[in-house]
């Protein structure tokens, strides 16, 4: 999961786009691959390519996929959506670990997208 964590949105960045999730997927598996991890490849690119969907990941065999959309949207919505975490928690988290602009970034881009594709859902979401 921490492998994922760190690559998950990193497509942002490297490949310049909203569709971000598939760029995302390389980095992540060149990590595993330096580290002989291989073998977790499956699942790091489901944490990766799953943590937009709007409904939950249900496949059992993978159950941290599911964990790790939940923690992805409690972050992405500063809280508002929680999961059963209590609200000091996330209060605790959020100061611990501070967004630095990450999230008025993300409002840019998405209005970005919005303007010039009023009809079309951000293509890093799924259903």
């Amino acid at each position: 999961m921490a492998i994922a964590a760190c690559y998950h949105d990193i497509g942002l960045w490297t490949a310049r786009t909203m569709d971000y999730l598939p760029p995302s997927v390389p980095p992540a598996m060149e990590c595993l691959k330096a580290r002989g991890l291989q073998h977790w490849a499956e699942e790091v690119s489901l944490l990766i390519t799953e943590h937009h969907k709007l409904r939950p990941y249900t496949d059992t065999r993978y159950p941290l996929v599911e964990a790790f959309r939940q923690a992805d949207l409690v972050d992405f919505s500063l809280g508002l959506v929680k999961f059963g975490l209590s609200r000091n928690y996330v209060r605790e988290v959020k100061a611990q670990y501070p967004n630095a602009g990450f999230h008025k970034m993300l409002v840019r881009t998405a209005l970005s997208w919005f303007v010039r594709h009023p009809f079309n859902p951000a293509p890093m979401m799924k259903w």
